[in-house]
């Protein structure tokens, strides 16, 4: 599954312009279009991950897991 994403914050916040060709040189603000191929669980567990640097733990206080 992809996700496309239309991002109008990214370019304000790294002020970025363009300029059109026969605009008489008119400054306008780009739209960022960002390609998401994973979807939001799989995103929030790569947060998560990157967060806490892979040491996520699987099993609750004082349960094992398996045998």
């Amino acid at each position: 599954m992809l996700w496309l994403q239309l991002d109008f914050q990214l370019p304000d916040r790294f002020k970025l312009y363009y300029s059109a060709e026969g605009e008489d040189g008119k400054m306008e603000r780009p739209v960022m279009i960002h390609r998401a191929v994973l979807g939001s669980v799989e995103r929030m567990l790569a947060v998560l991950l990157e967060h806490y640097k892979g040491k996520i733990g699987l099993k609750g206080q004082g349960s094992k897991l398996g045998p």
